[in-house]
């Protein structure tokens, strides 16, 4: 079972009988647009279709997804209708009717990504397509994400004096994601997805060491996504040239999930004082610098201290940490009036 993971097939996710029954914690992926791209030659290329008959495709890769996922697992699908003949598409209304009223799927939330970059549409009657749809699902409703690890500075935390008011890891996002397209599509894949929309996801709906699943996996965004915050991975695709594209990118990148998922293992777990600690938690690193936790959190919202996330976790490198002080106290006496000294700054290590 295990040689299974981190690997990418040439095949078609429709039948996936290597991976079992509830293998699966994560799904993220982008069908291919109907019609629009030819991406291979293969009957069962959904790039092949339109409406109903790329529907009926999708289901049976959707059907995989389901029966390999985990009753806590998540599948996030991104889509984008197509204007076809100087109308829009059906396609996108079929595919939720079909992943919910018929394969039974749980439509959690749909989330919105709006692309500032949108090619023009050459059809005189529209405007550009600049939002694609990503959308939600669960197998059942105790499915698990995890909003602290994408959550963002808020500009007024630093601002507002009742702390209360807001997280201390920062604000939610929301379903709404500003993100251009991919500038390398030409070189790499006609469609590839950003690496910040995979990786969201990827950190939305998984923790270190679960397994993430792409059933249209292209040139491999979404596994490096995996890959590089400490997730194992199973890719499919019916191009033979994104697939090769797909492992050598994850081969230039690879790093072993164990060694990711241990380091921050021992960043929580290892003994000693934080002057001896390479890696620090909060809590320890207020210990070290002297400032409240308060303030801590303050900073990391807003961006302004180096830091380390792991889905919940936020670890403080106690090397950057020390040469951030350092900057901080060149800046301080940068800014001093002449005859003023700077306040002197503990930075023993």
């Amino acid at each position: 079972m295990e040689d299974i993971f981190d690997q990418v097939f040439w095949k078609s996710a429709a039948e996936i009988p290597e991976l079992k029954p509830f293998s699966v914690d994560l799904v993220v992926t982008s069908p291919p647009y109907e019609t629009m791209r030819h991406y291979s030659d293969s009957v069962e290329d959904l790039g092949n279709y339109q409406g109903r008959e790329y529907v009926a495709k999708l289901k049976a890769v959707l059907g995989e997804c389901k029966r390999v996922l985990k009753p806590g697992g998540n599948l996030f699908l991104n889509f984008q209708a197509q204007i076809i003949d100087g109308l829009t598409s059906p396609t996108e209304y079929l595919v939720l009717k079909m992943a919910v009223e018929e394969l039974g799927l749980l439509h959690v939330q749909t989330h919105f990504w709006l692309k500032p970059n949108a090619n023009p549409l050459p059809a005189r009657n529209t405007l550009k397509n600049s939002v694609e749809l990503i959308w939600h699902f669960a197998k059942t409703k105790d499915f698990i994400v995890y909003k602290d690890a994408i959550r963002e500075p808020s500009e007024w935390a630093g601002k507002d004096n009742r702390a209360y008011k807001y997280h201390e890891l920062g604000k939610d996002p929301g379903n709404f994601l500003i993100h251009p397209k991919s500038q390398d599509q030409k070189e790499i894949h006609p469609a590839k997805m950003p690496d910040a929309v995979a990786e969201r996801f990827v950190l939305y709906g998984s923790k270190p060491g679960d397994v993430v699943l792409d059933p249209f996996c292209g040139s491999g965004t979404t596994l490096l996504a995996a890959q590089k915050y400490g997730r194992r991975f199973v890719g499919y695709d019916l191009n033979a040239e994104y697939v090769n594209v797909a492992k050598e990118r994850l081969a230039a990148n690879f790093r072993p999930v164990n060694a990711v998922v241990a380091s921050f293992d021992a960043a929580v777990s290892s003994p000693g004082t934080a002057e001896t600690k390479l890696w620090m938690n909060v809590q320890e690193l207020s210990v070290y610098i002297g400032v409240a936790v308060s303030t801590i959190y303050g900073k990391n919202c807003h961006g302004e201290i180096p830091v380390v996330k792991m889905g919940r976790l936020l670890r403080f490198n106690r090397n950057a940490i020390d040469e951030w002080l350092l900057s901080q106290a060149r800046a301080t006496t940068a800014i001093s009036k002449p005859g003023e000294s700077a306040p002197e700054l503990n930075t023993a290590n």
